[in-house]
């Protein structure tokens, strides 16, 4: 970076004549540009911690997505079976009311037959 140094060297020779603001000035530059690399340096650091984050939560998504819709399938199967339980729970209840109907009516003609 021979531009900072290029730089600093000028300010350091006006620097003298401004009582040291300069010098406050370009160090505060070079703080500020020393962070941003870091922060540059230390992001690309976590960028494969970042990149493998992502994907596991990417995939643990999919999981989920997976498990959700094997769940809401089997759920689906389930009412279905519950429909048909009920649809025949009352068609057991008809044939017994018909039975009942008929067990009553041979009933009624055997105590005719016996009178």
């Amino acid at each position: 970076m021979w531009i900072f140094s290029e730089i600093r060297g000028r300010l350091d020779r006006n620097d003298k004549f401004l009582g040291g603001k300069f010098r406050e000035g370009w160090q505060a530059i070079v703080r500020i540009v020393r962070a941003n690399f870091q922060a540059r340096q230390a992001t690309a650091k976590q960028e494969p911690l970042l990149l493998e984050a992502r994907n596991a939560f990417t995939n643990t998504r999919a999981e989920w997505d997976n498990e959700k819709g094997k769940l809401v399938r089997e759920r689906e199967a389930l009412k279905e079976e519950l429909n048909k339980a009920k649809e025949m729970a009352i068609e057991a209840k008809e044939m017994a009311a018909e039975v009942e109907q008929h067990t009553e009516a041979v009933r009624l003609e055997k105590e005719a037959l016996q009178q």
